[in-house]
């Protein structure tokens, strides 16, 4: 079928090119070459530039061609051109865009007959027709599509039965075609031909009326060079369980190419390679876009005089040249072969078509033998030999020797199945009697073949039927295959045992290997899946997936070792450390070590990768580091508990003791001294108590004993509770108190400790000031995103420049006394940082001695939401988690439709809106449509993230002033900026419209 396709592609009666957005082609069937040829205008070969040179003498397209990139397609007429054969006819030129994804990778360009105005010759009428001719008297129907399904071509007689119809069909999508039940096998198979690059062959049964027709579908993706798929080729046929008998083929080399499924190809006179089955591309290992692009001839290295081209032109009908030669394969080594040459098609006496075997030697076989006989090649290096009725009629030497004969036995009218084991002899008779009927059998079959001394080994044979003269022949190709089956079984043994233990370690490998410019994933083990949630074939599929799921807090770092590893022409291995996002949206810790293969250029032919998850070590490091540093702490806060201890406690206790001790010893005091020594005695002992509290919420914080639940809380409310804290003093000293925070500012803070920082503070005010001044406190939005900037602001006495430095640091611990002599214990502005480094905000001081002190500090306001809108359940709840850790400053909100977004956005705005385009009750569209009626468009940003959209939409969001529409999976580097930017941009909207 591979054959009989590349044949269908080169004879469709179109010409075909495409070619890439710089103008380089990259594929031309043959067609296209015959109609440059018959109709005298120039056929473009692979590389060289449509925007440079013209194709048609009486039509210049180059700027329609040029337009195809810019998405415009074009169709134009070509009247009257002169044929060769003294006739004239009219072509038509049609040019579209192909798209890889959004994009347009490259243009297709067809050509094809519209009339014919006078006769011509009529073998160039049947060459012009093979396909039509193929196609239409046949049971196959063609259909041609681009990546998208849309039908672009059809050949093929209507057929009612399977609901096909050229005229019906044209200019509609594949999936439109057929009913539920076939739609899905179709485009299952349509989508999977496109993933994995590869043909797809199904059967399905098709229901029309009472009756139910069974179906086959061949469907295969053409390649461009860059390795996208380009377009879709879908042959059609009803499936029959049985099938008439082959037809007589009247030369023996087309039932054994067939047959043998051994390396061949079809050249002209110049040596430009027409077709090439599949073995011949696999030996040379060569893609379609490459190989038809190469002359036969520049590939083939003689190592002596010998003018291969000559040798060839010079072949007569029937005679066949073999030669000892070197050949370049597609990675430019050469491989040493012998190579056969055989014509047909001559033209004044000179070869036009010729067939080449590579691998073999052959002779023409006695031309007394019958007519059959004439085409086997007797000199091969395989076994070849006829049989009817399970005799042999003919074989040749390399045959015998395999069945341990010698060249002189005689093996003519010896029953084949002689030369079976008698294990096997059922299964060998089962597959001759399958072939004679033509019905769907394997291609070649092994089985346990005899010797002629009895012993057995293993043999392969490729078997083709066909009918010479009204008898039914068989073409045997014979192969001893004992060694590969031994082979075979040590590979099966390694790679089961490989398996085993790729399956069952929690690391995976995966191969990256030079396709053309691109590196593409070949190889993922099974243990992906653990580690990343993703399988296999996705991360085959998406040859960036690998990246995509990197933490976007490690991207930059990581493309930057990366580009550093890769454009090193020295450096093979490397390992990187990274987080990456997996499929459920928790956070992986991976060790990703890499190896690769360079050529002797520096260039990169392969990579591998072993990819570990350590995130139970990096946690374990974490925890140890983050034990390792409290303990840290712990020692210096016992360091400066002791030290506070052995020093500032002294001093009071030293006060208490000498007033103590003159009350006790002294009985001359009198009353009025008494009671002024219990006051000093009063003063030391709240001195010491004060410092007490202070050390011991100190160091209750430095060593994480006190509570840290962070809650929702209004700012005015919370200050207003601490000004009635300290109100007595301020009303004691005549001080006024203002609160200008505005009522809509929420914190997001732990309650308890931040009325401490206010008490500090506001404390510290009313101390430092006289009768009559005033202390203000505000709040005003902060330069550092998501906090609020407050203001602790009094006209006291103010703080000396060289003692600013020292209000917040625990070691050198400064105080002085208050206007009215008041006490302190030097440690309450520490506490104040600590309480505000521990809600990740800052503070600082400023002053005017004399003048007063204003201290300015940042705390976190209450999170702001994100509203995801998707009617996926399994969706929403996996891009809320990866909102968790990519955006964790926001609280996340969901709802399954516009409508139901639309109701909580009335109760609660959001800070975000992330909605998908597709939904039920009320899509995306509609949803951005009704914000921007109801006044939400400015203040709350949309970003669009969805499975699927068209172009066409994506138009429509952009006019309404959506700057960011992704396609799930998500780039997670790319959806975190845009996140940032639309809700500082929504932020920016909201403060200027209030």
């Amino acid at each position: 079928m591979d054959e009989i396709l590349a044949i269908l592609i080169d004879q469709i009666p179109l010409g075909i090119i495409t070619y890439s957005s710089n103008g380089h082609v990259e594929y031309v069937n043959q067609n296209f070459h015959k109609y440059g040829i018959i109709y005298q205008f120039n056929s473009p070969v692979q590389k060289s530039n449509l925007f440079e040179e013209n194709i048609f003498p009486s039509l210049n397209i180059t700027t329609e061609l040029k337009e195809i990139i810019k998405g415009r397609a074009f169709e134009k007429e070509i009247r009257r051109i002169d044929t060769r054969s003294g006739g004239f006819i009219s072509l038509i030129v049609k040019g579209s865009p192909i798209y890889d994804g959004e994009n347009i990778s490259g243009g297709i360009l067809l050509i094809e007959d519209l009339k014919v105005l006078a006769e011509v010759n009529e073998e160039l009428k049947l060459k012009s027709k093979v396909t039509d001719d193929f196609i239409e008297k046949g049971d196959e129907f063609l259909i041609v599509t681009d990546k998208a399904g849309d039908i672009k071509y059809s050949a093929g007689r209507d057929n009612p039965k399977l609901k096909l119809s050229r005229k019906e069909i044209t200019g509609k999508n594949i999936g439109e075609v057929f009913n539920s039940s076939a739609k899905q096998i179709i485009l299952d198979a349509f989508s999977n031909a496109i993933n994995y690059r590869k043909f797809q062959s199904i059967q399905f049964d098709l229901k029309t009326e009472n009756t139910i027709t069974k179906v086959s579908c061949r469907i295969d993706p053409i390649i461009s060079e860059n390795g996208y798929v380009q377009f879709l080729y879908l042959i059609f046929k009803e499936f029959h369980e049985e099938k008439k008998e082959a037809e007589t083929k009247p030369v023996i080399i087309a039932a054994k190419s067939e047959a043998i499924a051994e390396p061949f190809c079809k050249i002209d006179n110049e040596g430009n390679i027409l077709f090439a089955n599949y073995e011949f591309k696999t030996k040379l290992n060569f893609p379609d876009i490459e190989l038809y692009s190469k002359n036969l001839f520049d590939l083939i290295i003689t190592g002596s005089e010998i003018n291969i081209k000559e040798q060839v032109l010079s072949l007569t009908p029937g005679e066949i040249k073999s030669f000892p030669v070197s050949i370049k394969n597609f990675s430019g080594t050469e491989e040493k072969i012998n190579i056969s040459f055989k014509a047909e098609n001559f033209e004044n006496e000179k070869p036009q078509t010729i067939y080449c075997y590579p691998g073999k030697v052959f002779d023409i076989e006695d031309k007394s033998r019958p007519s059959i006989y004439s085409s086997l090649f007797t000199a091969a290096q395989d076994g070849l030999a006829v049989i009817t009725d399970e005799k042999i009629l003919f074989n040749n030497d390399a045959f015998a020797c395999i069945f341990g004969y010698k060249m002189t036995d005689n093996l003519e009218n010896k029953n084949i199945l002689e030369l079976v084991s008698k294990a096997d002899l059922q299964k060998i008779k089962d597959h001759f009697i399958l072939k004679n009927k033509g019905l769907k059998s394997h291609e070649r079959i092994e089985f346990l073949a005899k010797k002629k001394d009895g012993s057995t080994f293993f043999a392969e044979f490729s078997v083709a039927a066909f009918k010479e003269n009204g008898s039914s022949l068989f073409v045997i190709l014979a192969a001893d295959v004992t060694e590969r089956k031994r082979t075979q079984k040590v590979l099966r043994e390694s790679e089961q045992k490989y398996r085993n233990i790729t399956e069952n370690i929690d690391d995976f490998l995966y191969t990256f290997e030079r396709v053309g410019k691109n590196l593409r994933p070949i190889f993922y083990t099974s243990a992906v899946q653990k580690v990343t949630g993703y399988s296999q074939d996705e991360f085959l599929s998406d040859a960036r997936l690998l990246l995509k799921i990197i933490h976007p807090d490690d991207f930059t770092e990581i493309k930057v070792k990366l580009g550093n590893l890769l454009n090193s022409p020295d450096r093979v291995t490397s390992e990187l450390e990274l987080r990456i996002i997996n499929k459920d949206g928790n956070v992986v810790w991976v060790r990703n070590k890499v190896n690769l293969v360079r050529d002797a250029n520096g260039k990169i032919q392969r990579i591998y990768g072993l990819v570990s998850d350590i995130t139970l070590n990096r946690r374990a490091e974490e925890d140890l580091k983050e034990s390792t540093e409290n303990l840290r702490k712990l020692n210096e806060a016992k360091d400066k508990f002791l030290s506070i201890i052995s020093h500032d406690l002294r001093t009071p206790f030293s006060s208490i003791l000498g007033f103590t001790d003159l009350l006790l010893d002294d009985d001359s005091l009198s009353e009025t001294e008494k009671k002024q020594y219990i006051l000093y005695i009063q003063e030391s002992s709240k001195s010491m108590l004060a410092l007490v509290n202070s050390l011991l919420d100190w160091t209750r914080l430095q060593t994480g004993r006190i509570k840290f639940e962070p809650e929702r809380i209004n700012a005015k409310e919370l200050v207003d509770r601490s000004i009635s804290a300290v109100s007595g003093n301020a009303l004691k000293k005549g001080i006024k108190i203002e609160n200008i925070v505005d009522s809509s500012h929420h914190l997001f803070v732990d309650k308890n400790l931040i009325l401490q920082v206010f008490n500090n503070l506001l404390s510290n005010a009313i101390k430092f000031t006289k009768r009559g001044d005033r202390v203000t406190i505000s709040a005003k939005a902060s330069p550092v995103l998501r906090f609020l900037q407050f203001s602790v602001k009094d006209t006291g006495k103010g703080i000396k420049p060289e003692n600013l430095s020292k209000l917040f640091n625990f070691d050198t611990k400064f105080t002085s006394e208050g206007t009215a002599g008041e006490k302190g214990s030097g440690l309450g502005l520490s506490l104040v940082n600590e309480i505000i480094l521990k809600h990740n905000g800052t503070i600082e001081a400023k002053s005017e001695f004399e003048r007063g002190a204003e201290f300015i500090f940042n705390l976190p306001v209450a999170s702001a939401k994100i509203l995801i809108v998707d009617h996926n359940k399994r969706d929403r709840i996996l891009y809320s988690k990866i909102l968790m850790n990519i955006a964790s400053e926001y609280a996340v909100s969901i709802v399954s439709n516009g409508k139901e977004a639309l109701e909580r956005i009335n109760i609660s705005p959001p800070a975000l809106i992330i909605t998908e385009h597709e939904m039920p009750v009320m899509n995306g569209y509609t949803l951005v449509k009704e914000l921007i009626k109801r006044g939400f468009k400015s203040s709350i940003p949309v970003i669009v993230l969805t499975n699927k959209i068209e172009r066409s939409s994506r138009e429509f969001y952009s006019e309404l002033g959506i700057e960011h529409i992704f396609t799930k999976p998500v780039n997670l580097r790319s959806f975190k900026e845009a996140i940032e930017k639309s809700v500082r941009k929504g932020i920016m909207n909201h403060n200027h419209s209030t």
